[in-house]
Order: C-alpha cells, then sequence, then structure tokens
C-alpha cells in the first residue's frame, strides 16, 4: 500500500517541462488515446525498474478527453486537454494542472508531474499495453 501511495504521489511532484511532439490535436489523439502502463520512473536522477507495483497503475486516455487511472483502489477518472497555446497536452486532477506530457509518440509516453509546491525531478516514463 505505502509503495502505491509513493508511485501515486510521484505523479503529483512538481516540475515543468514543455511537451517534445509536432503533432496536430486528431493525431495526438490516435497516438494517445489507448492504455498505458509506467515503464520506468527517474526519481531525483534514479532510475527505478522493475517495481512490482507499476503493473497495477495503468493510464486509459479516452478520446472524449478524459482519462483514468487505475490503482489498488479502483478507476478514477479525470480530465485531459490539449493546451493550444502552450502546445502541449496537460492532465488535470480537481480542476488543476497535475502532469503534463513532454513526449509521446506511439511506443512512449513521458510524463511530467506539475505542482508547484515542491521542486523535483521526477519523470514517468509509459509504455502502451498490448
Amino acid at each position: 500500500m505505502k509503495k502505491s501511495l509513493a508511485i501515486l504521489l510521484i505523479l503529483f511532484i512538481s516540475v515543468s517541462y514543455s511537451q517534445n511532439t509536432n503533432l496536430n490535436e486528431e493525431n495526438l489523439k490516435k497516438v494517445l488515446c489507448k492504455t498505458w502502463i509506467i515503464d520506468y520512473i527517474i526519481e531525483n536522477g534514479k532510475k527505478i525498474v522493475d517495481d512490482e507495483n507499476f503493473k497495477e497503475h495503468i493510464i486509459k486516455f479516452s478520446n472524449n478527453k478524459t482519462y483514468e487511472i487505475k490503482s489498488e483502489i479502483g478507476y478514477k477518472t479525470y480530465k485531459w486537454e490539449y493546451n493550444k497555446t502552450k502546445k502541449c497536452v496537460e492532465l488535470f486532477v480537481e480542476n488543476k494542472v497535475a502532469l503534463q506530457i513532454k513526449s509521446i509518440d506511439d511506443e512512449n509516453l513521458i510524463l511530467i508531474p506539475i505542482l508547484e509546491e515542491k521542486k523535483s525531478k521526477n519523470i514517468i516514463h509509459l509504455k502502451p499495453i498490448k
């Protein structure tokens, strides 16, 4: 349980990066809207791989601009939005931007937590579930 909470907390630790993608919004949906699982996390410069809890945390993006996060306590649904001004995808939690997609392609999605309380350099690498 503590590891699961730690992983979820990593999702909400602050740092700001811009998205590295040249996809238009329609193509972005084609690449983004699938089910993703954590591949590894860079936490304060240290790569964390093969954590048993990673497979329990699934993120599913939908065309209706929502995403669901599955954890051991069940699914929660949130909103995602393409920010045309910043040219990036922002993921909202409780009506606040909590995460930003730094980079995305067919096989990789990189999430950066965006909260102002702490200045950490955690990066979450996801891969699609096949």
